[in-house]
């Protein structure tokens, strides 16, 4: 039942950023379990949501809720998508199975490893939480953007975050993959870097983000 609950309050939440309220507007996010009235009246007496005629509205108990099923389901896409590459089409089964079971501490875990993302990969926000709004850092630098490297730094790809998919296709087409080994020539007039023998200049804000894991070689 608490599965079903949050099921429900996730629709809830997606069809609120489409300015959408209704009953019938929630069905079309949990097709394998339709909200009957029992579960929405269950609902409503635990003080998640409110239902007037054919509008449910969540209360703010329910609306922190949401959020944190919301947080973790696009949380769950991120890791797939960012850094294990998993097809769009198993990455959003495997996101609605992760989202009912990701303890809290292991959610801000993967929040710090991609650091603190606050889009998806389809580009929906993701809900910030206590680390982001801490600017928690719990690599100690350890995983940084090549943004934040000086000169000299050396790192390996962990992985990349770009704002499209065009952009990534571009980065990997010159080699720049995860497992590669970079090194940062130039911060300026542009991010320089070098792998394989090659020297590539990139923007500052493609150098942001791509995320290596810093090696002890310094400047």
């Amino acid at each position: 039942m608490e599965i079903i609950k949050e099921e429900i309050l996730e629709a809830i939440m997606n069809a609120k950023e489409e300015c959408k309220d209704t009953i019938n507007s929630i069905k079309v996010g949990i097709p394998e379990e339709k909200p009957d009235m029992d579960n929405l009246k269950s609902m409503e007496e635990d003080g998640l949501i409110r239902l007037e005629g054919d509008k449910i509205l969540l209360t703010r108990k329910g609306e922190e809720k949401g959020l944190q099923v919301i947080r973790r389901h696009r949380l769950a896409e991120c890791l797939m998508g960012y850094v294990l590459h998993i097809p769009p089409e198993t990455m959003e089964k495997i996101a609605c199975e992760m989202e009912h079971t990701l303890l809290p501490e292991v959610e801000e875990s993967i929040c710090t490893l991609l650091g603190h993302p606050d889009t998806a990969p389809d580009g929906k926000w993701i809900p910030p939480g206590k680390c982001c709004l801490q600017k928690s850092r719990k690599i100690q630098k350890t995983l940084v953007s090549v943004a934040e490297l000086e000169a000299g730094d050396k790192g390996k790809i962990a992985y990349i975050r770009p704002k499209s998919h065009s952009r990534l296709q571009k980065l990997t087409s010159f080699g720049l993959i995860p497992g590669q080994s970079i090194k940062l020539i130039q911060k300026k007039p542009a991010f320089c870097v070098l792998f394989e023998q090659t020297e590539l200049a990139i923007e500052k804000e493609i150098a942001e983000e791509i995320f290596v894991w810093k090696t002890e070689e310094g400047h």
